[in-house]
């Protein structure tokens, strides 16, 4: 969703940016197909298992090795929760 943000703010404001940098992100809203892949973890956050979904987007496999690595994964949860399921839900549809 970084990318979609980032875009977006280049076309309201590029005057404001001097620099942007686009790694592993598209412009594209979802396809249908990849749609469907999150309703399994938009019912688990709809039903109390946030962590479940989380556990499922933030694989520490995708994150570049390092001590820091498991912090990065316990950071995105807790900040997961702090926001609650409904978030989640919503950032996961808009995309």
């Amino acid at each position: 969703m970084g990318g979609m943000v980032a875009m977006e703010i280049l076309r309201r404001a590029p005057e404001r940016v001097t620099r942007v940098a686009f790694i592993a992100t598209n412009a594209q809203s979802d396809t249908p197909e990849i749609a469907a892949l999150r309703e399994p973890n938009i019912i688990a956050a709809k039903s109390g298992r946030l962590d479940d979904a989380m556990q499922s987007e933030v694989n520490s496999a995708w994150l570049s090795p390092g001590p820091y690595r498991m912090d990065v994964v316990s950071l995105l949860s807790e900040m997961a929760q702090a926001l609650g399921p409904d978030v989640y839900v919503r950032q996961s549809r808009a995309m």
